[in-house]
Order: structure tokens, then sequence, then C-alpha cells
């Protein structure tokens, strides 16, 4: 996964609003990734079964 970039949040100063809003940011960028990330992998894994000979499985 690529580094997205770090949100600083300051649990001192900063509202919960603030907070949410800072969580929410980071997820929208960060879920599509990590779902980009597993699908790849899913399939990697799918791939390798398929190509397995027949006396294997």
């Amino acid at each position: 996964m690529s580094q997205l970039a770090p949100h600083e949040i300051d649990l001192g100063t900063q509202s919960l609003d603030d907070i949410e809003g800072a969580v929410e940011t980071w997820k929208r960028q960060a879920l599509p990734e990590i779902e980009a990330s597993l699908l790849t992998e899913a399939q990697k894994q799918f791939t390798q079964e398929i190509k397995k000979p027949e006396s294997q499985l």
C-alpha cells in the first residue's frame, strides 16, 4: 500500500467533529486502496489455484 499523508490529530485541542472529519477523510483515501490490494491478492491466489494440475487438487 502506498504511503498516505499522515493526519495530525491533536486530541487535546481538536473538537470531536474535527477528529471524526479527519478519520472520515483518511477512510475515503485508504479504503479504496485497501480494497484494490485485497482484490489483486485474491485474483493472484485464484489464478494459482486454477493453474495447479488436477493431480495436486
